[in-house]
């Protein structure tokens, strides 16, 4: 006997939505590990933000010193200059004085 036309109708309703299940659960599984995939490139980056401030501290520790032995060189230079000009001015007055 042939099935009743409400029997074949509940038939196709369930195998299409066994079917729109099956189709949520892969994209549910394609969310899940986008989720997985992002969360990864979040540890990631929050890690490679952490060796990047390490790298700056260290950096503004050397630039820090630089500074400081660029005062002193620029301290010495005019201090040399100084000293040019005192012995410019001896010279100078010795020359006048031996004419």
């Amino acid at each position: 006997m042939p099935e009743s036309f409400e029997r074949q109708t509940l038939k196709t309703l369930v195998e299409l939505l066994a079917s729109v299940r099956d189709n949520d659960q892969t994209n549910f599984d394609r969310v899940t590990a986008s989720i997985d995939a992002l969360t990864l490139n979040i540890a990631q980056l929050a890690a490679q933000q952490k060796q990047t401030a390490a790298n700056i501290d260290k950096l503004d520790g050397k630039l820090d010193r630089m500074i400081t032995a660029l005062d002193g060189h620029l301290a010495l230079a005019q201090q040399q200059s100084a000293n040019i000009e005192a012995l410019t001015r001896l010279a100078t007055a010795l020359v006048s004085n031996n004419r």
